[in-house]
């Protein structure tokens, strides 16, 4: 199923999280629902790009005037002595206060921060790409879970089906022995059977009550509650099959749009841009500066009292900033800077190589898949009806136990039968 089809079937996919099991059948699109809903890793994707947009805030924070203001209350007190002259000796206190307010604006700076802003953009657009992958990877999981659990199911289906005609084979067996026209060695070979096949009914309920939970666990569901009940197979399941393309085409598509590819594309342009940003800020960067101030403190000279005084400062200017030398430290972090683009550009690579390898094991396990599913159909129903002639010829007395246990063990024993059933 893909997103429109979930989207076209959840008729209430804004509601709020259900945190308790459905009382009916669980459909694929809702346990898809529930997973988003409930995952912390896509709420974690989610405040990692909140986190990316408050740093693409500061980036583009640098354009703007900073303006800072000031204000002091002072209290002072002064005392000197003059040797032999006192009288201008003086002991002086005074209250004042002082108030400032400054702007400074960088007016040039060679594209440190414009390379800074585009930095934070493209690692905004990587954790965008990244809430996408996370999102693919929840409802990739869910979906496997879900069918893993419907095959688990299957398998659980077709154990109890095997164990009841081992049974039947060893009631066949035990009343031809009964009747003295079968030795008790075929009782106990269907006796062995029968044995083995209930020991495989208990494994199936226990390969699907860990596919249950795990489904469970996804929708954010107790394990140990009540196990889900899932919406059965349609009846023409897997009849038909859905072509898919060329895999040239899967391949081009997955470049283009594939949130992993893009994720780390993304962060590759975001470290180049953050090596220019390094870079630049190591350049010359031009400011203008205002600085008013005013302050009460009073006056006085040597020898004369003080005086109640209001004065006031006017700064304006224009300063160059020219860094000249500071330990190599700008050196070093140019070198760090280059270093992670490289690493990113190899990231880069390495998710185009990942993500092809999955379209391509993708592609061709479909491929597969959907060609073994009609095969196993037919060789699951002629040993259906072989069983059934073997259990028809034993009991007629035409064959021995070993037919009805090879055709049994042919039923049982295709790995592929189990979901075939429910297919």
């Amino acid at each position: 199923m893909d997103a429109s089809g979930v989207t076209s079937q959840g008729q209430n996919l804004g509601e709020p999280c259900r945190l308790r099991a459905p009382d009916h059948p669980v459909r694929l699109f809702e346990a898809i629902r529930d997973a988003l809903c409930t995952d912390p890793k896509t709420r974690q994707a989610w405040a990692a790009v909140q986190v990316q947009a408050a740093q693409l805030g500061q980036a583009r924070a640098a354009y703007w005037p900073k303006l800072d203001a000031a204000l002091q209350f002072n209290r002072d007190h002064a005392a000197s002595t003059v040797t032999g002259q006192p009288q201008f000796d003086s002991n002086v206190g005074s209250q004042f206060r002082t108030q400032a307010l400054s702007l400074s604006w960088v007016l040039y700076d060679f594209g440190a921060r414009t390379a800074a802003a585009h930095s934070a953009e493209q690692l905004l657009l990587a954790s965008r790409y990244s809430l996408d992958d996370t999102l693919q990877t929840a409802l990739l999981k869910t979906a496997k879970n879900y069918e893993a659990a419907l095959a688990a199911s299957a398998g659980l289906d077709a154990a109890r089906d095997n164990a009841r005609t081992a049974q039947e084979s060893l009631d066949i067996a035990q009343a031809r022995v009964q009747h003295g026209v079968a030795a008790i060695s075929d009782a106990l070979q269907a006796q062995t059977a029968y044995a083995q096949a209930a020991a495989d009914e208990t494994h199936a309920k226990g390969t699907w009550q860990t596919a249950i939970g795990a489904l469970a666990i996804d929708m954010g569901l107790d394990p140990e509650a009540a196990p889900l009940q899932l919406q059965p197979l349609p009846a023409d399941a897997g009849k038909s099959s859905v072509a898919i393309g060329s895999l040239h085409a899967f391949l081009d598509d997955a470049k283009r749009i594939n949130p992993k590819i893009n994720a780390a594309r993304a962060q590759h342009l975001a470290a180049l841009a953050h090596a220019k940003a390094v870079r630049d800020a190591g350049l010359p960067s031009l400011h203008f500066t205002w600085k008013y101030s005013r302050n009460t403190q009073p006056v006085t000279g040597l020898g004369l009292p003080s005086f109640p005084a209001d004065a006031q400062d006017n700064f304006v200017g224009i300063e160059l900033d020219i860094p000249l030398f500071d330990g190599f430290d700008q050196d070093w972090k140019m070198r760090e800077a280059q270093a992670q683009a490289r690493e990113q550009g190899q990231a880069l690579i390495d998710a185009r190589r990942q993500v092809m390898h999955g379209v391509w094991s993708g592609f061709e396990g479909y491929k597969t898949a959907t060609a073994d599913l009609g095969s196993t159909r037919t060789v699951l129903a002629v040993a259906q009806q072989s069983l059934a002639a073997a259990q028809k010829r034993y009991q007629l007395g035409v064959t021995s136990i070993l037919e009805v246990l090879h055709a049994q063990q042919a039923v049982t024993g295709n790995p592929s039968a189990s979901f075939s059933r429910a297919a």
